[in-house]
């Protein structure tokens, strides 16, 4: 069985060194989040405007008024 010793000497005292690090802003890992949540939602939008041009729905199903000039023909 080994013990093992610290001596106070080498630790800075509490309260006289104030070694705390700028903030800078959000780590990578929130702004890699953020970006993947903004990229999810724009796909989304996306597929919801392409399924109401397609389909003429909005999304409780129902038709979506239609006037002659919206008309392909």
């Amino acid at each position: 069985m080994s013990t093992i010793t610290y001596s106070d000497a080498l630790l800075p005292l509490a309260g006289l060194e104030t070694a705390a690090r700028p903030k800078t802003g959000p780590s990578l890992l929130s702004r890699l989040y953020a970006a993947m949540i903004a990229s999810r939602t724009a796909q989304a939008e996306r597929e919801i405007a392409r399924l109401r041009h397609v389909y003429g729905l909005d999304l409780e199903g129902k038709a979506l008024p239609v006037s002659r000039s919206d008309l392909p023909f």
